[in-house]
């Protein structure tokens, strides 16, 4: 979505390219949020490696306006609430969220 669409100038504009992988994308947000209505994390009781990497994708999926089932947004805000992960964010973009 990035390449043909924010970044086409440099790859090639693709409304067909950006579109497809919406749709793909929001395929598979939708077998993750059918799991994460069952369960807190997506492996094992707590909060792991596999978590940390769906929060990118969804603050990605969040950016692009993909559309996301509630489970994954009920989600992102439960672990949205973590100290350490907001302090990830105001580092990481100081201008959306305060940071130093």
């Amino acid at each position: 979505m990035r390449r043909h669409g924010d970044l086409g100038m440099i790859y090639g504009e693709s409304e067909t390219t950006v579109n497809a992988s919406r749709a793909y994308a929001e395929k598979h947000f939708e077998v993750v949020g059918q799991l994460l209505d069952k369960r807190p994390y997506l492996v094992g009781d707590q909060f792991g490696l596999a978590d940390l990497f769906l929060m990118s994708c969804i603050d990605w999926a969040n950016a692009y306006q993909v559309a996301l089932p509630d489970s994954l947004h009920v989600y992102h805000a439960h672990i949205a609430e973590r100290p350490t992960y907001m302090r990830a964010m105001k580092r990481n973009y100081p201008d959306l969220f305060g940071g130093n």
